[in-house]
């Protein structure tokens, strides 16, 4: 029997869909090549998995999603790391493939000191930093 893993697709959306294990890796594995060491011949099982489990690739079609995969790239980010401060321009987008992201804003305290307070959590199948892409 094939081993399966629920994941969300977006915090708007709480409904779950089904994956096979071997997906999610042949995503991971396909994304931490170099775009050109990458073969055509499994975008279109990525493809599948980024419409089915990114909401933010719902309205693509296809074809640009096929484009786009020859060209993202993985990172693997561990710990307390910062992918971008608040206010500075945006040089990338992010998908969350397993694990998750804390999302902080700096306010003051009633001391008036600089604090990093936690505002929203992003999970597997969670996206961020759309505004990059414009």
């Amino acid at each position: 029997e094939e081993e399966m893993s629920t994941t969300g697709i977006s915090d708007d959306d709480k409904s779950a869909v089904m994956i096979p294990k071997y997906l999610k890796e042949t995503c991971r594995t396909f994304f931490k090549k170099k775009p050109k060491d990458r073969k055509a011949k499994h975008v279109g099982s990525i493809v599948t998995y980024l419409q089915n489990n990114v909401s933010f690739f719902k309205p693509f079609d296809r074809e640009q999603l096929q484009r786009l995969c020859m060209k993202m790239e993985y990172m693997d980010v561990y710990g307390r790391h910062v992918l971008f401060r608040q206010g500075a321009i945006g040089h990338a987008f992010y998908i969350v493939f397993n694990g998750g992201v804390d999302v902080s804003v700096m306010t003051k305290n009633k001391y008036g000191e600089e604090v990093s307070v936690k505002v929203a959590e992003r999970t597997m199948g969670a996206s961020f930093g759309e505004r990059a892409l414009t």
